[in-house]
């Protein structure tokens, strides 16, 4: 989002009937990290795109997005990565959280050992780190942080995606187009209180303007 001139970050964390905003003129850990921050004290779930900023938040539990997975996975062109996107909707399919516990940490675990064979790790050069292939990036990840890649089809209430959280997003990403930017900061940071406000109010059934005008005018209003 852009105020005062500068690009700001817009963060977001949602459950089905609490979405949180807030506005910080850095994206990383720093935003993550500062007051309005609601991630530096949850200890629970916290289902993103692999982000790795998140990673540093030692309390939540890392479960990453099956979505933003399947879509690194199509667009590689290997046999590994087409056995990995068939898989993770293959068990997405299924009712969950899956009996079969011992077959879905297999099947995982085959998958990988054959993208071990497909994606040799990069050579060292003389000089510097060696890069290593997009494809080799997302066999690390997939690698190290195993649970949280399954978490969905072995817990219940696992979601697949971050899709809640991008939902929320959009009408952020509306209201430039509509009616431009952000003149000041202050301005930016009120309008995201306000949507994450609304938003709530809609999940759990309540007439976003009318709670309103009784919240502004100090009458009383339950919201859990």
């Amino acid at each position: 989002m852009r105020g005062e001139g500068q690009r700001h970050g817009l963060h977001t964390a949602s459950t089905e009937q609490h979405p949180d905003r807030f506005v910080h003129k850095k994206r990383g850990t720093e935003a993550l990290q500062s007051e309005a921050s609601v991630l530096k004290d949850f200890q629970g779930i916290a289902v993103h795109d692999c982000g790795s900023p998140y990673f540093s938040f030692k309390p939540a539990r890392q479960v990453l997005c099956g979505a933003h997975l399947r879509r690194e996975l199509a667009s590689l062109d290997s046999l590994w990565a087409e056995q990995m996107h068939e898989f993770l909707l293959d068990w997405y399919k299924m009712p969950r959280p899956v009996v079969a516990v011992e077959e879905v940490h297999k099947h995982y675990g085959i998958i990988l050992s054959q993208a071990e064979l497909e994606e040799p790790p990069p050579k060292s050069g003389k000089r510097g780190k060696p890069k290593q292939s997009p494809s080799r990036n997302l066999l690390n990840r997939l690698r190290k942080p195993e649970p949280g890649v399954l978490a969905f089809a072995l817990e219940a209430g696992v979601p697949f995606t971050n899709n809640q959280a991008e939902r929320d997003l959009r009408p952020a990403k509306v209201k430039p187009q509509v009616s431009g930017c952000f003149r000041t900061g202050l301005g930016a940071r009120v309008y995201a209180r306000l949507l994450g406000a609304v938003s709530t109010f809609r999940k759990q059934g309540l007439n976003a303007f009318a709670t309103l005008r009784d919240l502004f005018s100090l009458r009383t209003i339950v919201v859990s």
